[in-house]
């Protein structure tokens, strides 16, 4: 009570209770929003960095000049993708990868696991699968030639 008589006698105003009643409300309802608004934009976070590290991952492995590409090649891609995940996402746990090299198509999978404590989104697991075509530059230089060569044959 006079914690209420000396707050009066510093502000010379009235709180009403409804006041009081809407802030115990509107504040606890705010603070959970905002607070998963924030848990939202960390787990898109870090699903736009598993799927863009993926994707540079597959590119990374088709672009090997090799028609084989040996399997202590593909284990070292992973690790290093493996490190990748653990060091630019927030709040990935055990991210666990795989790469598939057949012929002329290289597929990247990734799965983990969202874990955050505080939020709706705590232990969603994130997979991505993601594929890409083998090129050879060598081989395409040389078919682009070979056809250049042509036309100067046929036009000349």
């Amino acid at each position: 009570m006079t914690a209420v008589i000396r707050i009066n006698k510093w502000f010379n105003c009235r709180i009403e209770a409804g006041t009081t009643v809407e802030n115990a409300i509107l504040i606890p309802l705010f603070t959970v929003i905002s607070i998963s608004l924030i848990a939202l934009s960390f787990f898109i976070h870090d699903t736009i960095i598993i799927k863009s590290a993926a994707w540079e991952s597959a590119i990374d492995v088709s672009s090997v000049t090799k028609k084989d590409i040996s399997g202590d090649d593909i284990i070292y891609r992973q690790n290093v993708l493996n490190d990748k995940l653990k060091g630019e996402t927030l709040f990935i746990r055990n991210p666990s990868v795989n790469i598939f090299a057949d012929g002329g198509r290289v597929d990247v999978s990734t799965n983990s696991v969202f874990k955050m404590n505080f939020s709706f989104w705590n232990d969603k697991t994130i997979n991505t699968v993601t594929s890409a075509k083998r090129v050879f530059p060598a081989m395409e230089l040389r078919k682009i030639k070979a056809i250049k060569n042509t036309f100067k044959t046929i036009f000349n």
